[in-house]
């Protein structure tokens, strides 16, 4: 599944070459319902705070009460469905449900803030939400700031008169449970819309079509049995977890859920207790569980494949924590929301760090500044073509366009290349985004919150590199004559605004000024190399910090 082959006429490169088993025409609600009454009696999931077990079969009944209870609300096909639980449990069947009904489902990470949830519902606008009762008041104050009306809430872990108890839903009766999934164009209709902030760091939203996710799913048989047991789905906000997800209930296999909060204790604990076959987490996570002592001892024989992406992980990470797995694959993986979810995976890293060779279904060329394909060792950016690619970014069809080239390739924004057996090598990032323990951080939205801070003139978020947390933020800031901003005033003016993540731990540096082009742009990335360069001798006294110019 996971082979390159270059065409040297072409200069291009590809994966195998496999049709899909699927309909492309077909829903993916239609799909894992089938899937759920064929896998029947089998354990779909197991709850790891209480063990109870949860077969496919009574997912498929849950399912099918749900859609009947979300026809009777008014759910309807193309409406948007927003998601936001730690409950990852009872999420499976409503998600099911909805896309039954042809609806759209979207999601967003836990720890954002108001200001990051209405950034998003400014252009991914929802007709119902399931959350937790907790982001019931944070969530409408948003919806009325925005003038976003007619909102209707199903929350779990209580209700209030203005929400729906989710208990409600799951309610029916098992004597009727026939049930036609909604038709959809599953080329053309989309399934999910996934929050991405993109090569211009401006927050999006992808969308993603039914044909795209089942395509991505089947490409994954060999590496998910009915035998395995799953662990690292956890939220609905990334297009990886769902893959997993729909993978794991297609193949019958079973999900180990409710696996938060994190710990290496407990990560350990649970690996030996329910023999975990396959797990899917970040970079930061690999850290954790590298500089616990209980590494040493753990009982991770039952680990088949350990799947790490979405930020870089260092070489002797990689094969340090290979060597634990005692026969296991630690498989370093690539890819991005808008080539949905990966393209590129190492499968046993024997020899360097590449992201590894192509999927299947995927077509691959790297180009030069002017346009022009370059050859094998050559470096240039990396453009993707996918049998089924993303739809386009919600509400924004030329900014689309703008990604795809004629011949249908997608600019990722990536420096890449290839070397002579097919490895693919990422060797920058042509953008400004980067990934904070597995979330991303985009520096124009936080620069644009400093710079309105009385006594700033203007700042730039730059990555510390930090293998315990994939970067760290870090401000570089101009003052303004006569300031009285301080490094701790600017840190907790971003600490209040901003989730986790996106605090500046890597510190909050003053300069008199910063390198620019004629046209008054910061050249973001010559302020991050000799930023990170100079770190041993920034400190977090303005006074002592060298001038960046």
């Amino acid at each position: 599944m996971f082979r390159t082959i270059h065409d040297q006429n072409k200069r291009q490169w590809s994966g195998p070459k496999t049709e899909s088993i699927f309909n492309p025409r077909i829903s993916l609600g239609s799909v894992i319902l089938n899937a759920l009454e064929v896998n029947g009696s089998r354990v779909a999931q197991i709850c790891a705070k209480t063990n109870k077990q949860t077969t496919f079969a009574d997912l498929h009944t849950l399912t099918i009460r749900a859609a009947k209870k979300f026809q009777h609300y008014g759910f309807k096909k193309g409406q948007l469905i927003f998601v936001l639980t730690d409950n990852s449990a009872d999420v499976p069947p409503l998600v099911f449900a909805a896309l039954c009904l042809g609806c759209v489902v979207t999601s967003l990470p836990l720890c954002y803030t108001k200001l990051e949830y209405s950034q998003y519902f400014s252009i991914v606008r929802p007709n119902y939400v399931i959350c937790d009762l907790k982001f019931y008041v944070t969530l409408n104050e948003c919806f009325m700031d925005l003038s976003i009306v007619d909102v209707e809430f199903f929350t779990f872990d209580g209700h209030l008169d203005e929400t729906h108890p989710i208990e409600k839903i799951f309610e029916g009766n098992d004597s009727d449970l026939y049930f036609v999934p909604t038709e959809v164009s599953g080329v053309t209709d989309a399934a999910f819309i996934f929050q991405t902030s993109g090569t211009s760091g401006q927050t999006k939203g992808v969308c993603i079509s039914h044909a795209a996710v089942i395509d991505k799913i089947q490409r994954f048989s060999q590496f998910i049995k009915s035998t395995d047991i799953i662990m690292g789905l956890i939220n609905l906000d990334r297009i990886t977890i769902i893959r997993y997800l729909f993978a794991a209930t297609l193949y019958g296999a079973t999900r180990l859920v409710n696996v938060r909060p994190f710990t290496a204790e407990r990560f350990f604990e649970l690996v030996e207790r329910y023999e975990v076959t396959n797990v899917m987490e970040s970079p930061h996570r690999v850290a954790e569980l590298l500089n616990h002592p209980q590494i040493e001892t753990a009982k991770l024989f039952s680990i088949k494949y350990y799947t790490c992406g979405s930020a870089y992980l260092s070489y002797d990470a990689i094969r340090k924590m290979g060597s634990y797995l005692n026969g296991g694959r630690f498989c370093r993986a690539f890819g991005m929301t808008e080539t949905v979810s990966t393209i590129a995976a190492n499968l046993n890293h024997s020899k360097n760090d590449c992201v590894g060779q192509l999927i299947s279904g995927c077509v691959a060329k790297i180009i030069n500044e002017k346009g022009e394909r370059q050859g094998i060792n050559e470096d240039g950016e990396l453009c993707i073509k996918l049998s089924f690619p993303f739809l386009r970014y919600l509400g924004d069809s030329e900014k689309t366009r703008n990604y795809f080239d004629e011949e249908g390739f997608f600019a990722t924004g990536d420096i890449a290349r290839f070397d002579s057996t097919g490895d693919l090598f990422i060797v920058g990032r042509k953008k400004e985004l980067f990934k904070c323990k597995n979330e991303h951080v985009t520096p124009t939205q936080i620069e644009e919150f400093l710079n309105k801070i009385d006594g700033v003139e203007y700042s730039c978020i730059v990555p510390i590199p930090n293998e315990e947390c994939d970067n760290l933020p870090a401000a570089i800031v101009v003052k303004s004559i006569n300031s009285t901003c301080t490094e701790d005033s600017i840190y907790e003016a971003v600490a209040n605004a901003f989730s986790r993540h996106k605090w500046l731990d890597g510190g909050v540096y003053f300069v008199d000024s910063l390198p620019m082009t004629s046209s008054r742009k910061i050249k973001r990335h010559l302020i991050a190399k000799m930023t990170i360069f100079t770190m041993t001798k920034l400190t977090k006294h303005p006074e002592t910090v060298e001038h960046i110019n």
